[in-house]
């Protein structure tokens, strides 16, 4: 089944994983697609069951392909890409298409907290003897809220053939170790004393010399150290002098700042009087107070993080 005469003339190997309520035909154009390129191309079953064993199955799969994997997720398969490939070392690449990206302790369910709640009987459940539930997207919304954009006469019948994915996968937090972290980080005090403690597993891009954009583009954390931190605001400066450039606190969709204490003033004044101290007049040319993850709404009042900026923001603070 596995070819390894495609891999070993350097295609790597796409894997393509389904969400719920679908099965692996839904990737059935992109596999033609794919293979016409010459690439090998697999799409496994999703069990569908909880997200440690969906991503113990899929792992598995993966480690059976000889050579280098691209890893796609859709949907749910998102999420189930993301643990799946912390298991499986010829994993190179992760692809999210329209998909979950859970971080640590969080599941599908609580990433749709931030939107408005479904429709009282958007699923049908049918109760299993293991105490879960299986979950049945209702024919009367699968047309517009999940097969947007297929033939009606289509997807008529993909309601009919659905899969159920289980309550509890949907429910289920991610663990602790996802395979999809690559961190970004500059040169530092700070940040050269915590780069040495840094599993070994984690790739990192430094900045410093140079980088490109794309592979800025594909980390999923920016590590940075500031210049103050704001307690009347809650804020965060920083500036390129202190943040390793404007890109690293604004690209990767996770900025994580590390600070010491006796950078934590009381107010703006404060903090302005610190940069004063510092660079006595010859400030750097970009200076900015950040207060929380970047987000916005759109004339439905529909929340969005992430719209503008890094849909997450994580401050350390060391001694």
């Amino acid at each position: 089944m596995f070819d390894s005469n495609a891999t070993s003339a350097g295609k790597p190997a796409i894997v393509l994983i389904h969400g719920a309520w679908a099965d692996s035909s839904c990737w059935n154009d992109v596999v033609v697609r794919l293979r016409a390129e010459g690439y090998p191309v697999y799409a496994p079953p999703n069990p569908l069951r909880s997200l440690a064993t969906d991503a113990a199955s899929i792992a598995d799969f993966l480690k059976a392909i000889p050579g280098p994997v691209i890893l796609v997720g859709h949907s749910y398969g998102g999420a189930v890409i993301s643990v799946a490939s912390a298991h499986a070392g010829n994993v190179k690449a992760l692809v999210f298409i329209d998909a979950f990206v859970p971080d640590a302790g969080e599941s599908c369910l609580a990433l749709l907290s931030a939107y408005p709640a479904p429709p009282s009987d958007l699923f049908t459940p049918v109760p299993l003897a293991s105490g879960d539930t299986d979950l049945y997207f209702s024919p009367k919304y699968f047309a517009d809220g999940f097969a947007t954009g297929v033939d009606r006469s289509v997807s008529a019948v993909l309601a009919v053939t659905q899969r159920p994915v289980t309550a509890g996968a949907l429910g289920e937090p991610a663990p602790a170790e996802l395979g999809w972290k690559t961190l970004a980080l500059h040169r530092g005090d700070l940040i050269n004393g915590l780069a040495e403690k840094l599993p070994p597993e984690l790739a990192t891009l430094v900045i410093d010399d140079g980088f490109d954009k794309t592979a800025m583009e594909a980390c999923d954390a920016g590590l940075t150290e500031c210049e103050a931190l704001i307690a009347q605001t809650g804020s965060v400066c920083v500036t390129t002098r202190s943040s390793g450039g404007r890109t690293l606190s604004v690209l990767p969709p996770h900025h994580v700042v590390i600070a010491q204490k006796a950078q934590l003033v009381a107010d703006l004044p404060a903090a302005f009087e610190l940069l004063a101290e510092k660079y006595a007049g010859n400030y750097p040319s970009f200076i900015s107070f950040i207060s929380g993850p970047s987000r916005t709404g759109d004339i439905e009042r529909i929340l969005v993080l992430g719209a503008h900026g890094p849909k997450k923001l994580t401050v350390l603070l060391v001694p």
